[in-house]
């Protein structure tokens, strides 16, 4: 059985998840009339608990350090706060990013929860990557969107096209 709210795998004599502290519920047969507020109270909490998470993408700069030796370094872009964030709207990063070629781009992430918000010393920071199909050469556009389930979505786009990610909890 997984958690209702960041999906990490439960065990059965558990009272709370030990990722994001939801209670474990078990459902032992479907119930239309109770599913729905019990979604409503899962996207409350999820809200609720990612609300200090913030959210962003890497760059990597390379450069040369001797005759064969490359160094690369990444450079952190935070797009927002899951808190800032409202159903549907999209929040661009306030620069475009170069991509390098004819082919899928890989947009690397991170997800970090502040201990204590404006404190960057204590900063527990998650990744991930999410590849997009397609051509993506010149200027590309990254933002960010929080949808009714409370789960962010990265949007790149170009000249071209938009492509919106499959959803990330930001929990788990």
């Amino acid at each position: 059985m997984n958690c209702h709210v960041c999906g990490e795998e439960l065990k059965m004599d558990s009272g709370r998840c030990p990722v994001c502290g939801f209670a474990v519920l078990v459902q032992l047969e479907q119930n239309k009339e109770l599913d729905k507020p019990f979604q409503q109270t899962v996207v409350r909490y999820r809200r609720e608990r990612q609300k200090d998470h913030e959210v962003g993408f890497f760059t990597w700069t390379w450069k040369r350090e001797g005759p064969d030796h490359f160094a690369n370094d990444r450079q952190p872009h935070p797009l927002a706060r899951c808190g800032q964030l409202e159903d549907g709207q999209i929040h661009w990063h306030k620069e475009e990013i170069i991509s390098s070629g004819e082919e899928p781009l890989m947009l690397s992430y991170f997800i970090r929860e502040l201990t204590d918000p404006g404190d960057e010393t204590g900063v527990q920071e998650k990744t991930g990557t999410i590849f997009f199909e397609g051509t993506w050469a010149g200027n590309v556009q990254v933002g960010l969107s929080l949808d009714q389930e409370a789960f962010v979505h990265f949007h790149v786009k170009d000249e071209d096209h938009e492509i919106i990610s499959p959803p990330v909890n930001v929990l788990s």
